[in-house]
């Protein structure tokens, strides 16, 4: 068991027997990250569970715009540019003992957002193919954690929306949106 690790402090892992999240633990990692630093980008391969022990950590996606600009040098001369803007947008803030990266447990196995630390952190990682064996051994466990991490993605989901619908409003300089 790796001594640094506790993972009965996350609530993912909550009522679990100890001799199950000693096995866990056994090939969890702890990793520190200094602020600015990435731990995975959206779309990568996802191979790792990850818990933040302390720190912050913001999930964000990146949205890509292409403006055209045209710039008239004479009536029969128009010339045309086409810039490429990206800005990255943060869906969610993960909070000391919360769990991320879910995409390595749930097909097709790539991350959905960007983590990057917003200070300096403590996180663990647990490959998630070691973890999906200890679910395969134990089909209990692997349902109950199945579970807790649909509640994980539902979370992420609605985050991800709110702010889509934040954002859609800012730009409309509307107030609100009606769901059909």
């Amino acid at each position: 068991m790796n001594k640094n690790i506790e993972l009965s402090f996350f609530p993912f892992f909550s009522g679990i027997s100890r001799d199950r999240l000693a096995e866990i633990e056994a090939f969890s990692i702890v990793q520190n990250y200094e602020k600015g630093a990435t731990v995975f980008e959206s779309n990568e391969p996802a191979r790792n569970l990850y818990g933040l022990i302390q720190g912050d950590v913001d999930l964000s996606i990146l949205f890509k715009e292409e403006i055209i600009t045209k710039d008239i040098k004479y009536e029969e001369y128009i010339s045309t540019n086409i810039e490429n803007l990206e800005k990255p947008i943060i869906i969610e803030k993960v909070k000391n003992h919360d769990i991320f990266g879910w995409s390595a447990l749930v097909e097709p196995e790539r991350m959905t957002a960007t983590a990057r630390c917003a200070g300096d952190c403590e996180i663990v990682l647990i490959p998630a193919s070691d973890l999906n064996q200890v679910f395969n051994n134990d089909p209990e466990l692997g349902y109950l954690l199945s579970a807790r991490l649909n509640i994980v993605i539902a979370k992420r989901l609605n985050s991800r929306t709110k702010k889509l619908v934040d954002t859609w409003c800012s730009l409309f300089e509307t107030e609100r949106i009606s769901a059909v």
